[in-house]
């Protein structure tokens, strides 16, 4: 698997967040080590697609393997999901998966409610029942699933998830529907076996295993198409919780924690890492947790601790009651984006960085002179309508609230020792961070996240 013409090896890392794809071409030295060959190049995925762009960012060269991280399914945290996947469980239990939902705002003083995990509608009871034991107490009425199975394919849902009661205890029901269900010509999931977790948060799992499935798939045809001739199609490889895989066996859960442990391997030294990537603030620790607060409820997720901060690249700014301008906890996404891309209309915090990110590569070609100039306008207007009556000093007292709630989510949440800050945004803020944290070593990683990526899955794999 070597690059034709010198042999040298040829990779290229790609880290696909929810609006933007990074992507970066690493050649291998003399010594086996990979470096990068070219800057990392940031694609905005609303006007410049994978399966478009890629072609034109590796201007044809051979590519012996594509190693990708991706947070894509992010996007699907605000919305409702099941609505094209159904579940059949056991009689009684419908309601289970909807149960110990989470708040979608967690530490703030006034959370909002989720969205519902699944369509309720789409629940199909089926009498059969195993005790705690494996002991079968009621026989699965086989004949009920011919029924479910018409009913679905009467309304093109392609998804099945299998829920029944007690199944980790004597598979035997549920292995039978889920057989007869793939026979019938549909995609069928079955939750992980965890002991120590309820059957609900084991539900919630290939629930969304199943929800996600297809947008997954969605952004993995985009990136075969835009590989296509460049990269062989069994050498592409997504990284989730348990190591790089190819599409067909990733977890569609697991791939949104795949930057996560690469960046716990990578800084062994760390105790933790703060990731501040162009789209989201996170730290990850290398506390080992078997579960994650989805914005669903809690399911199962083992590996690396991760705590999402309370302040995001694109949280609101506004006034509040008082009159003073504030970071609000909503997060307005890049969609249609920040004052400064031209196309939003509301003032985020990425607004308050503007100026710097003019100068970076990736974003400045998403920053029209119009937009700048519709930044300052919002900017100023919001001084006249609120206490702050000086722009400049509004927002330098904004920066520094935002670095603020930085400190105080790291000092809270990571333990003592090295933090290694990293992502588009460590080189921005990461100084001004040492200053606030003078007591804990600070390291600063610059290197980009696809680049990790192309070395993570180059490096020997166990």
């Amino acid at each position: 698997m070597h690059n034709k013409g010198d042999g040298l090896m040829q990779v290229i890392g790609m880290h696909i967040g929810s609006s933007f794809a990074e992507v970066c071409l690493m050649r291998e030295n003399s010594k086996g080590q990979l470096t990068q060959a070219s800057e990392p190049v940031y694609l905005y995925l609303p006007r410049q697609t994978l399966k478009s762009s890629l072609p034109k960012v590796l201007a044809d060269a051979r590519i012996d393997a594509a190693f990708v991280t991706t947070q894509f399914l992010e996007r699907l945290f605000d919305f409702r999901l099941g609505g094209s996947t159904a579940q059949v469980v056991t009689s009684g239990c419908e309601n289970w998966p909807f149960l110990g939902s989470s708040a979608a705002q967690r530490g703030w003083l006034h959370p909002s409610k989720t969205q519902p995990i699944a369509a309720r509608e789409l629940s199909f009871p089926v009498e059969e029942r195993i005790d705690s034991a494996g002991n079968v107490v009621t026989p699965m009425n086989e004949a009920s699933l011919l029924a479910i199975a018409e009913k679905l394919k009467a309304s093109e849902i392609k998804r099945v998830c299998i829920h029944f009661l007690n199944a980790p205890a004597n598979p035997s029901h549920q292995t039978r529907a889920a057989e007869f269900f793939k026979t019938q010509g549909f995609d069928v999931f079955v939750p992980p076996t965890c002991d120590h977790l309820t059957e609900a948060h084991r539900w919630r799992r290939s629930t969304l295993e199943a929800s996600f499935s297809g947008t997954f798939e969605e952004i993995r045809s985009d990136i075969e198409k835009g590989l296509e001739g460049l990269v062989a199609p069994d050498a592409l490889f997504f990284r989730d919780r348990g190591g790089f895989q190819s599409p067909a066996k990733t977890s569609r859960v697991g791939s949104l924690f795949g930057l996560d442990e690469i960046l716990v391997s990578h800084f062994p030294k760390a105790t933790a890492v703060l990731d501040l990537g162009l789209e989201s603030w996170r730290l990850v620790t290398r506390k080992k947790q078997s579960s994650w607060e989805s914005p669903w409820g809690c399911i199962v997720a083992q590996g690396s601790a991760r705590f999402d901060l309370r302040c995001q690249p694109t949280s609101l700014l506004e006034k509040d009651s008082s009159g003073d301008v504030v970071i609000h906890p909503k997060k307005e996404g890049f969609e249609p984006g920040p004052l400064c891309f031209g196309r939003g209309q509301k003032f985020l915090v990425f607004d308050l960085f503007s100026e710097e990110l003019q100068k970076q590569e990736g974003v400045k070609q998403q920053m029209p002179e119009s937009g700048v100039a519709k930044k300052e306008f919002f900017l100023n207007t919001l001084c006249r309508n609120s206490r702050a009556k000086d722009p400049a000093k509004l927002v330098q007292q904004l920066r520094s609230d935002v670095l603020e709630s930085i400190a105080w989510d790291v000092q809270v949440s990571a333990e003592e020792g090295p933090l290694v800050v990293h992502g588009f945004f460590a080189s921005l803020l990461g100084p001004e961070l040492r200053e606030r944290m003078p007591d804990r070593e600070i390291i600063l990683s610059t290197e980009a996240s696809a680049s990790l990526t192309a070395k993570a899955g180059r490096s020997p794999r166990p």
